[in-house]
């Protein structure tokens, strides 16, 4: 009877070991780059977040499309955010209370870019979804496309 308690304790001990030296020495990096990328992104360290969650894998991750398009906007990357932001509406990741935050960078960045058409189509959908902000940007963009109307042609 002791052999086999000590046998059993045995086998346990050995599946434990094993267990930890796995999580210690093979840990899985999409999830390592994973985590590292969202302590960055709550930090608010955009640079940090973006490098580690540029290499996590999208399709087992694809939650972190939105902070990264967040700090893509944070660090004037307007057309890699553009790009991400976009995905991030195509795989239908976006929460509803999140919707119209999302569309307003969409659109904050498309005006960056000086890509007004789609500008005030974004911002206007961000806007009749809630978010506030784009209401700002909206008068930036008539105030902008109002002082293309009235610049004088160069090319005269």
């Amino acid at each position: 009877m002791k052999n086999k308690v000590i046998l059993i304790f045995s086998f346990i001990s050995i599946v434990l070991f094993i267990f930890f030296i796995k999580e210690i020495l093979f840990k899985d990096r999409d999830t390592e780059f994973y985590q590292k990328g969202w302590e960055a992104y709550s930090k608010k360290e955009c640079e940090m977040s973006i490098f580690y969650l540029n290499h996590v894998n999208k399709e087992k991750y694809p939650d972190i499309l939105l902070p990264l398009g967040a700090c893509y906007v944070d660090t004037e990357n307007f057309n890699d955010a553009i790009t991400i932001i976009e995905e991030a509406l195509k795989k239908k990741i976006v929460k509803s209370q999140d919707y119209g935050n999302i569309l307003g960078l969409l659109g904050y960045s498309y005006l960056k870019t000086l890509d007004l058409e789609k500008a005030r189509y974004y911002l206007n959908l961000a806007v009749r979804n809630g978010d506030l902000k784009s209401k700002n940007d909206l008068k930036f963009l008539d105030s902008l496309e109002q002082v293309q109307k009235n610049a004088p042609d160069i090319n005269q």
